[in-house]
């Protein structure tokens, strides 16, 4: 049996007849990761700084204020979590959306990855 850091589960993406889908150490980090950028903050009852406000830039020039509010943003979401280490951080518009490639470190395990993230019109995140 392998040994695992982290184990958790998520409803996303199961198969079917299955209720819940188990998720292990880099799968569980990117997916933890994922649910605070596809939370608006103040959607979360009872934690109102959780997710980030990159949606409500969706419609606003990418001039470099708005820039600098989604960079610092994204650095909020990555710094709240203590397995992860941001690399490097590129950010760009396309089709009507946000798209943000974040390179990653994934501290216990040493390992760099690349988390591309698109903010589009629909309100939906696709990675």
């Amino acid at each position: 049996m392998a040994s695992h850091l982290f184990i958790g589960f998520s409803t996303q993406n199961i198969v079917p007849g299955a209720t819940r889908t188990t998720l292990y150490d880099l799968d569980l980090v990117k997916t933890d990761l994922l649910n605070q950028f596809m939370t608006r903050k103040g959607e979360r009852l009872m934690l109102p700084n959780y997710g980030t406000n990159i949606w409500d830039k969706l419609f606003e020039p990418l001039t470099e204020a708005t820039k600098t509010s989604i960079l610092q943003d994204v650095l909020e979401v990555v710094n709240s979590e203590p397995r992860v280490t941001l690399q490097d951080f590129n950010m760009y518009e396309q089709n009507y959306g946000i798209v943000i490639d974040l390179s990653l470190l994934y501290v216990p395990w040493s390992v760099v990855d690349t988390l591309s993230l698109n903010f589009d019109a629909e309100n939906k995140i696709q990675n």
